[in-house]
């Protein structure tokens, strides 16, 4: 996330794209628009990065990303309910929910949500017929594609959903609502359309792109994992916590569908005693779509699969949408939980809805029958169940953090001896595995492009991988990272051993990837064996320097080693 953070604004200074580019997994190259570019991030933090660099950006942004995201859905909410702290009680389910403590841990783009709900209210205000909030829509929209592509689409599939069960609600309004809406609508297409046109193309046939899902299988949320908390909530017990954790094959920061015992008790509490109100109806079902949404084309129960087949079957092989990870339709849940919460608490502060708990008829002819001692238990069951939500919600903070221990060697002037824009290799050699190369080159101002990395990548095939393309001669690249891991090695096949012949390979390597400098740190399982192969290709370091060993004009080294 941080190499994304610190491209953006590199691009745009240097009129390079921002969407797709070489710097990365040199020379074969990653369009950015298919990974966590998030240009939008980068745009807005980048006088942090340009000036205190790409971490400070991150954390600043990882902080954001609630308060931001709770602000929008009380702006949401206030278009709904009268009281402002029901509002608030909203802002606060939706940013500080189980799926935004879970994604905060690991993806900035997925936990920056504070754009679904000023999409969601800026649709209510033009079906309304208002003409500048379809202006706002289209730029909302490009403003979240900027940030996460998956959650716009995800977010365009609940507005249909919405639209579909406003109108079975009401169905002789669709006419007029549709005349209505119908300018702003078009507005807010053509503003889409025109933004989005050319980045949508280099998305899905631009160059270095991939075809097909990004994650095949997907992930699902489980059904079990509505009611089991995980690691990150704070007051679980170990045993429960350890088996919330194994849900959704072990991946914590995706699971993020807990809503808990007292919050499923407190939103049917709440439901149940005024259900006839339209709007509680309608969060209702599309909370309840959007759950169903999260547990993707089959059912699945304790991490097994029952074949029982799901409405997303339908969808999952719709363009675009074989690339959604529907676990993560969780954040609607959330959304349209914190809505249930705020209507539903403000109609418990309306004065009028107290009256009717205590039997008396209101303007439109709905009688409850309850007696006052019924409704001070009702109201005291609902403030235990919202506490008890609330102890159950609270996050193991604060996250880990460690320093980032990048080399000073990257931070100093000595980076400068790398000509601009030169091809670096650098050991530990860069890939999924180890991406500490990646921070190095974001720290250095994307001085150099590099060898290697992790993002998707195009395989051989057009599918995607998240290993960086195999070079050849393909040995060598065995040999680096079977050295930095430890492990077996990429691409699969037998390690060379340290010789004359991994020697002569590695020249070979070095020339035809048009190599410029190679860069060597103590990193990896066997890092001395690495530095030993470097010797012997390219003789001694050129400058050892800020815990690096550097070899500059590696091409002008291999000249004369041939002669």
């Amino acid at each position: 996330m941080t190499w994304f953070l610190a491209w953006t604004p590199h691009a745009m200074v240097h009129l390079q794209s921002p969407f797709y580019t070489t710097a990365l997994n040199f020379p074969t190259g990653t369009d950015l628009l298919q990974n966590t570019v998030a240009s939008f991030l980068g745009i807005l933090s980048a006088p942090i990065t340009l000036t205190l660099g790409p971490v400070a950006s991150v954390n600043l942004l990882l902080w954001l990303a609630f308060p931001l995201s709770a602000g929008a859905m009380f702006v949401l909410a206030r278009r709904w309910v009268a009281w402002p702290p029901a509002a608030i009680a909203a802002g606060a389910v939706y940013g500080f929910s189980p799926y935004m403590v879970g994604q905060s841990a690991g993806h900035l783009n997925l936990a920056f949500v504070p754009f679904p709900p000023l999409i969601f209210l800026a649709l209510v205000e033009a079906v309304a017929g208002k003409r500048r909030w379809g202006v706002a829509l289209g730029v909302l929209m490009v403003a979240q594609f900027f940030v996460d592509a998956e959650v716009l689409a995800t977010a365009v599939i609940v507005m249909i959903v919405g639209a579909a069960v406003a109108a079975a609600m009401r169905p002789g309004a669709v006419r007029v609502t549709l005349q209505r809406a119908l300018a702003p609508i078009v507005i807010a297409v053509c503003v889409v359309g025109v933004c989005l046109g050319a980045p949508v193309w280099v998305m899905l046939a631009g160059p270095y792109h991939y075809t097909g899902p990004a994650f095949s299988g997907g992930l699902s949320a489980d059904l079990l994992g509505v009611i089991v908390p995980t690691s990150s909530q704070l007051i679980v017990p170990a045993g429960i916590a350890t088996f919330g954790d194994k849900l959704v094959h072990g991946n914590v920061i995706e699971n993020g569908s807990y809503l808990g015992i007292p919050m499923l008790i407190l939103l049917i509490m709440l439901f149940g005693r005024f259900w006839r109100s339209i709007r509680m109806r309608f969060c209702a079902v599309v909370m309840l779509v959007c759950y169903v949404a999260s547990l993707g084309p089959q059912l699945v129960v304790d991490n097994a699969s029952t074949g029982f087949p799901l409405p997303f079957a339908l969808l999952q092989q719709a363009p675009l949408l074989d690339n959604v990870l529907t676990v993560r339709f969780s954040l609607y849940v959330d959304l349209f939980a914190a809505m249930l919460v705020a209507v539903g608490v403000d109609h418990v502060h309306d004065a009028r809805r107290l009256r009717m708990l205590c039997g008396r008829k209101d303007a439109v002819g709905v009688v409850v029958h309850a007696a006052n001692g019924r409704r001070y238990m009702w109201l005291a069951l609902t403030s235990l169940a919202a506490a008890l939500a609330v102890v159950g919600w609270i996050p193991r903070w604060p996250y880990a953090t460690a320093p980032t221990g990048v080399p000073a060697y990257f931070t100093s002037s000595a980076v400068d001896h790398i000509p601009a824009g030169g091809v670096v290799l650098v050991s530990p050699y860069p890939s999924v595995e180890e991406v500490q190369p990646m921070l190095w080159q974001a720290m250095a101002g994307m001085r150099f492009q590099i060898v290697g990395g992790y993002s998707l990548f195009a395989s051989p095939t057009g599918a995607a991988m998240d290993f960086p393309d195999v070079l050849q001669p393909a040995a060598v690249e065995r040999f680096l990272f079977s050295e930095v891991t430890g492990g077996p090695p990429y691409p699969t096949g037998p390690v060379p051993s340290y010789g004359p012949d991994l020697i002569g390979q590695t020249r070979v390597f070095l020339q035809s990837n048009h190599v410029g400098t190679v860069l060597w740190t103590p990193i990896g399982t066997y890092p001395a064996v690495v530095r030993q192969l470097f010797v012997a290709v390219l003789g001694p370091p050129s400058q050892v320097s800020g815990g690096v060993a550097a070899w500059y004009g590696v091409q002008s080294m291999l000249i004369r080693a041939g002669r």
